[in-house]
């Protein structure tokens, strides 16, 4: 995989560059030269014997940019450097500055976004924190209060990207917010729009079935559609803990069974190697969440059909699509439900009867892959 710098060309990026390449990174640098030298990248191949992919782009130009990553598909993380960076320069110009490093910054992030990139690491400044009450200057210090347009532009871009960053978390909210004590919901059901999970803590416990179940019901049958649900298990007793994943169940309930009725993601299993062996535990887990099966896969020529159907209790959370010899379908498997199936179709070079279908997701962490059930003649 390889990480992108942009403005890796200036004083700063071009240092990270070195550090990076020394320390056996693949790299794409992109910059514009618009405050650096094309030698500076001559100089960074000399100082660390190595090469790398350059790109002359202005962030500005959003095609060039997505040109880019689709030439550069093993980009998996992004050091953001380019920006205009003087900060008498911005009192003069603040619509250069507000134009150039704010919609440049928007534009790779949709860029990334697109393409599946999600690990950034911004660039910001010590103007963001305006006229500190001491120096040093602590992290904790309130931001905001800046005193120039490029201060204010990287103020601005923290903002944006903590705001983008809370909305492309699936976040997992506890079941006791359906109490009108602990929170808004009752009084503002419109919150329940929110594409937010549920999360149980004290999934299974002796009386689950009254207060719990309530709250379950409150956020509708149909919320694991929206976000994953999970949870814990009882904190309550140390019985709970110790039976919760026996094979005969506790409390007259068998965890599979639970899982199933309340369409469950993921478990937080405390200390459960102390009472359950892994390979029980491993049962356990495979039965909550998505499970997906191919069910029949034809090949004509360089297209292919594939029949696949969602075996699990809960949808997968992220866009995952079938791939036949590398080719994409175009179907998202986010939106198979659980027993439902679905024809897709995959065309283009590198489809074949060798080639074995994949599921392929560009939230993975590494080493990690979707497997499926297939019994296919």
């Amino acid at each position: 995989m390889a990480v992108l710098i942009t403005g890796g060309a200036g004083f700063i990026g071009s240092h990270a560059a070195v550090e990076f390449l020394n320390k056996g990174y693949d790299l794409v640098i992109l910059d514009n030269f618009s405050n650096s030298k094309p030698c500076v990248l001559d100089r960074i191949r000399q100082i660390t014997g190595k090469d790398f992919r350059f790109y002359q782009i202005d962030l500005l130009d959003k095609p060039a940019v997505d040109k880019m990553f689709d030439e550069c598909p093993d980009i998996d993380s992004c050091i953001h450097f380019a920006g205009l960076k003087a900060v008498g320069e911005s009192v003069s110009k603040p619509l250069a500055y507000y134009h150039n490093n704010l919609t440049g910054t928007i534009n790779l992030c949709n860029a990334m976004q697109e393409h599946g990139v999600k690990t950034l690491v911004f660039s910001s400044s010590a103007t963001v924190y305006g006229d500190p009450a001491t120096v040093p200057i602590r992290e904790d210090f309130p931001t905001g209060n800046t005193t120039n347009p490029y201060g204010e532009t990287k103020h601005m871009i923290e903002r944006i990207l903590k705001d983008l960053q809370f909305a492309d978390t699936t976040w997992s909210i506890s079941i006791d917010a359906a109490d009108a004590f602990y929170s808004p919901l009752n009084a503002k059901p419109e919150l329940l729009e929110i594409p937010f999970g549920n999360f149980d803590d004290s999934f299974m416990h002796e009386t689950h079935h009254e207060y719990n179940r309530d709250c379950w019901m409150f956020f509708g049958e149909d919320r694991y559609k929206v976000g994953p649900r999970g949870g814990e298990f009882s904190y309550y007793t140390d019985y709970d803990q110790q039976h919760c994943l026996d094979v005969e169940g506790m409390h007259g309930r068998v965890f599979e069974d639970q899982v199933a009725e309340y369409h469950m993601t993921y478990i937080i299993g405390n200390d459960q190697p102390s009472y359950q062996s892994m390979d029980r535990i491993k049962e356990a887990s495979m039965s909550m969440g998505y499970k997906f099966e191919i069910k029949d896969f034809r090949v004509k020529g360089e297209e292919a059909a594939v029949l696949i159907s969602n075996i699990g209790v809960a949808p997968i959370y992220r866009d995952a699509y079938v791939a036949v010899g590398g080719v994409k379908g175009e179907y998202s498997l986010k939106n198979l439900m659980p027993g439902e199936e679905v024809w897709i179709h995959v065309k283009g070079e590198g489809v074949s009867a060798q080639a074995v279908p994949a599921i392929e997701c560009a939230h993975l962490v590494p080493g990690q892959k979707i497997e499926y059930k297939a019994d296919v003649q």
